[in-house]
């Protein structure tokens, strides 16, 4: 998904305060993508003083794995986020486990490393942007996975946003180029 097309095609978000939106306030080697905006999508920022708590949010796509295999998940991202306070998740979880993404839900993620009961991490790491990276957050990368599905059945693609409310460090998550083969 390059997010080029006009639409948001079997796409779903869940917004917090602040939350995921598709448009062109960032991208990646096109002029859309998918990101997190506290202004309805006009920015990629995620300032607000005026709030305190964290903000959970979750956009996320439908696919059907028709057959056990090694699934690749592979799309662009950036992130700088604040340091242990912020980060990008990235999951498939089958539909039958009848995941609850419903924005301020954290499902357990509160915590950085906590992986929910049947969802597989599409990231090599725990959570990208967690910890701190020079320069990471303004520069796109990479991500490419390999998971081993065990299950032929209807998964979600699950991107979740967590931050910290009252401080923030620019840019938030922005992903782009999704593939999934």
């Amino acid at each position: 998904q390059d997010f080029e097309s006009g639409v948001m095609e079997n796409w779903a978000v869940s917004n917090d305060l602040k939350g995921w939106y598709w448009g062109s306030a960032v991208a990646h080697d096109s002029e859309k993508s998918l990101y997190i905006s506290n202004d309805e999508g006009y920015s990629n920022e995620y300032i607000d003083a005026n709030s305190y708590g964290y903000n959970y949010s979750y956009a996320y796509c439908r696919l059907n794995i028709d057959h056990p295999s090694v699934v690749r998940v592979q799309f662009d991202w950036r992130c700088y986020g604040r340091n242990y306070m912020d980060c990008l998740r990235v999951f498939l979880v089958p539909v039958s486990s009848n995941p609850y993404l419903n924005a301020g839900y954290d499902n357990g993620m509160s915590g950085s490393s906590y992986v929910p009961y049947g969802w597989l991490p599409t990231t090599n790491t725990i959570a990208l942007s967690e910890y701190y990276v020079p320069g990471a957050g303004y520069n796109w990368q990479t991500n490419i996975c390999d998971i081993n599905v065990a299950n032929a059945e209807d998964y979600y693609l699950v991107f979740f946003w967590k931050n910290f409310i009252v401080d923030s460090h620019n840019p938030p998550a922005a992903v782009d180029n999704i593939s999934v083969t």
